[in-house]
């Protein structure tokens, strides 16, 4: 009878071990997939990367683009051109021959 009961503790020690190896996987592996350094963050993480580099390239060209109208503007290399185009927008002269159309924005209140 103590031989019985003894392979009846041991099947349930046994059993118990392995469920808990089995928690311990099944842990691990939900964490390996959903956790803050999962397989799905990472690809969160891929698609962050890629908008920010996508926005940097659009600021490297704006950049450009506005250090070049700067570099028109200097007395070294002053752009004529450039020179009567910022005059005539800040200052609104027109010569009497010319037509002007000036494209105007509307605030949000006036919509």
């Amino acid at each position: 009878m103590k031989k019985k009961q003894l392979k009846a503790i041991q099947f349930t020690r046994k059993t118990a071990f392995n469920i808990i190896i089995l928690l311990m996987l099944l842990y691990f592996i939900f964490h390996s997939i959903y956790g803050s350094r999962g397989v799905i963050a990472y690809f969160k993480l891929q698609a962050e990367l890629e908008s920010a580099h996508n926005k940097l390239s659009t600021l490297r060209v704006e950049r450009l683009e506005i250090e070049n109208r700067a570099k028109l503007l200097r007395p070294g290399s002053l752009d004529k051109d450039m020179l009567d185009e910022k005059a005539r927008n800040i200052l609104g002269i027109v010569l009497p021959s010319e037509q002007v159309f000036k494209k105007e924005t509307l605030n949000n209140n006036e919509k």
